[in-house]
């Protein structure tokens, strides 16, 4: 008889210098004062007993936040500043869109309506510090970001505090054969539009965003765009279902694990014109049209 073992080799959890300093960093940066108080003084003319009452008048004057971190190594120090200066604007765009989505009663709001409210909150807060920020390029980015990066464990999305969905005016159909409501259609495309703009497959010719302002957006600064079946690589085109006959993708593949759950076929061709919308039940309802 063979004795296993299982030997476990324990080392200590690396965190990170950076990220650990640019946490503390941004706590000590919120706490610091963004205003400072001035004292003006003014003397009143003699009020007849040999003294001079003065009057004191306070106001507050905005003044620019500093923060100041030390390094054994200039290389680690503007790495480091770098490094503080995107996670604490992240963070910071983060709360500006929360906030934004919190004071907007409407359930319906259009991407541009939305954008331009932030901003307008990015002006009003004096958050637009570099000679090359403008409003409308700040908030595009803001809201990209967080529209492309919606798988991360940090993004509101993950967090819950922000979806997306259908306007209204899109009406969702169900499917009989699946015996899918149109709910639960309107679930699984949205599963889509996910998917799809994790690949930074979004329309912004609203505003142009330069190579060094899509890095910031995305992997890379790298955009995709989508066909409906004829994909190319080289020129970053992504087809929505294979190209290839009885071909799959993580579309394909999450369509086959619900039709699993249904109690139907799950082969790439009958997967495939369900998503093309081909298969028409007894109501005559598709997917997709």
């Amino acid at each position: 008889m063979i004795d296993t073992f299982l030997f476990v080799k324990l080392r200590r959890f690396f965190t990170g210098q950076e990220a650990v300093t640019s946490v503390l960093g941004t706590a000590l940066f919120e706490a610091l004062p963004s205003y400072k108080v001035v004292v003006e003084t003014a003397q009143v003319e003699d009020d007849g007993f040999g003294f001079d009452d003065v009057e004191e008048a306070h106001r507050e004057e905005n003044e620019a936040k500093q923060f100041i971190a030390s390094s054994d190594s200039r290389q680690a120090a503007a790495f480091y500043a770098s490094y503080m200066d995107q996670t604490y604007r992240d963070i910071l765009y983060k709360r500006l869109i929360l906030e934004t989505l919190k004071a907007a009663p409407e359930e319906d709001i259009p991407l541009p309506v939305f954008i331009d409210r932030i901003g307008a909150e990015m002006e009003s807060r004096h958050l637009l510090t570099g000679t090359d920020m403008s409003a409308k390029k700040e908030s595009w980015k803001a809201v990209l970001h967080e529209l492309i990066d919606n798988k991360a464990g940090n993004s509101l999305f993950r967090l819950g505090l922000m979806d997306v969905g259908f306007s209204s005016m899109v009406q969702m159909r169900g499917n009989s054969i699946w015996g899918l409501s149109s709910e639960e259609v309107s679930a699984i495309c949205r599963e889509y539009v996910l998917s799809i703009m994790g690949d930074a497959a979004i329309n912004h010719d609203l505003v142009p965003l330069q190579k060094a302002d899509l890095e910031d957006v995305s992997p890379g600064g790298v955009e995709y765009s989508y066909t409906f079946s004829d994909s190319d690589e080289k020129n970053y085109k992504k087809a929505f279902i294979p190209t290839r006959v009885n071909g799959s993708n993580k579309r394909i593949e999450y369509v086959q694990r619900i039709a699993e759950k249904c109690g139907l076929k799950t082969d790439p061709d009958f997967v495939t014109k369900f998503m093309e919308g081909r298969l028409q039940g007894v109501d005559g309802n598709f997917l997709l049209q």
